[in-house]
């Protein structure tokens, strides 16, 4: 979240795994319930082999393959208001220069 919202009690940081379309659903509290409605900076990393952490694969894995430009709350640029509604991010073109 931009503001203290994630000091408060009970509040679960918005989390999600990507499948291998793409496509992701963000977890708060229970598998795919979203995140709750505020302001929030996008972090994001891509760990090889993130699959296996699903169960799918088994894998060594590596570091960030987008080379930590995502992954500081501090530098990332990509921003997502959610409101009490479903919200479509469309693509998010990621680049590691």
């Amino acid at each position: 979240p931009k503001d203290d919202s994630f000091n408060k009690p009970g509040f679960r940081l918005p989390t999600a795994v990507t499948a291998d379309d793409g496509s992701f659903q963000l977890t708060s509290f229970k598998m795919g319930d979203g995140a709750p409605a505020g302001e929030y900076i996008i972090t994001m990393i891509q760990v090889e082999g993130a699959s296996a952490a699903l169960g799918k694969k088994k894998s060594k894995g590596s570091g960030d393959l987008l080379k930590g430009r995502y992954s500081n709350p501090r530098e990332s640029k990509i921003e997502l208001v959610v409101k009490d509604q479903p919200v479509d991010m469309g693509t998010i073109p990621l680049t590691t220069k």
